[in-house]
């Protein structure tokens, strides 16, 4: 992952810190084991969120998926991002919900990307 394709991402996870309250990238962008998933497209940027929960219960699964998708659809080409599921640079956006399968790759190994020390602080 470059630079510039983490940045872009803390940028949008520091627009959604109401909802998010922490961030990884697994998968073979952290293990180091990037491959091509065939011959015609490159990997996808696998990203895991632990969610807010919000005072009235709220579950922010869909929301968070709309504002991912609008977000690269009017930025992905800078960051060289994709809100395409099957082109390089997908961003494939996971849920830490206790018994999904994305919770047992971040135990076993991923990169914390947010907060970062670059984060601003949720207000009190």
């Amino acid at each position: 992952m470059t630079s510039k394709q983490l940045a872009g991402l803390l940028v949008w996870l520091d627009e959604q810190r109401e909802i998010v309250e922490r961030a990884w990238i697994f998968g073979s962008r952290f293990s180091g084991q990037r491959r091509e998933k065939d011959s015609s497209n490159g990997p996808d940027v696998d990203l895991a969120v632990e969610l807010r929960i919000s005072s009235d219960g709220k579950l922010w699964l869909h929301e968070l998926r709309h504002r991912l998708r609008e977000f690269l659809d009017k930025n992905g080409a800078s960051l060289d991002l994709s809100s395409n599921e099957g082109e390089a640079n997908f961003v494939h956006l996971e849920f830490c919900i206790e018994g999904w399968t994305v919770t047992s790759y971040v135990a076993e190994g991923a990169t914390l990307i947010y907060p970062s020390k670059e984060s601003k602080s949720l207000p009190p």
